[in-house]
């Protein structure tokens, strides 16, 4: 990205040297975050207990199963759904 944001830079002279200064800290300040910290491992707290499905109870495999369900349904697209759903609910005549 930041090459791109410096060869848009160098093809466009009309640009001030403010301007440029002013896009590549954009730039920068926008994608350290990202770059920055890098990918850590990261782990449940303990006592990690991992169990089998088949090992698990009823109750524990439905609370399970409904865990995924409810990650597999949190998505802009899903929550877009569930909104357009309850505004047609209520403002349907």
């Amino acid at each position: 990205m930041q090459m791109y944001v410096s060869k848009f830079c160098e093809e466009n002279p009309s640009m001030t040297t403010s301007e440029k200064a002013f896009l590549q800290k954009t730039v920068t300040t926008s994608f350290a975050p990202i770059s920055a910290s890098g990918r850590g491992k990261r782990q449940a707290t303990r006592p990690r207990l991992r169990k089998e499905i088949r090992t698990m109870t009823i109750t524990e495999r439905a609370r399970y199963f409904n865990a995924l369900t409810r990650l597999k349904r949190d998505t802009v697209r899903g929550q877009w759904l569930i909104i357009s759903h309850c505004s047609n609910r209520f403002f349907r005549t």
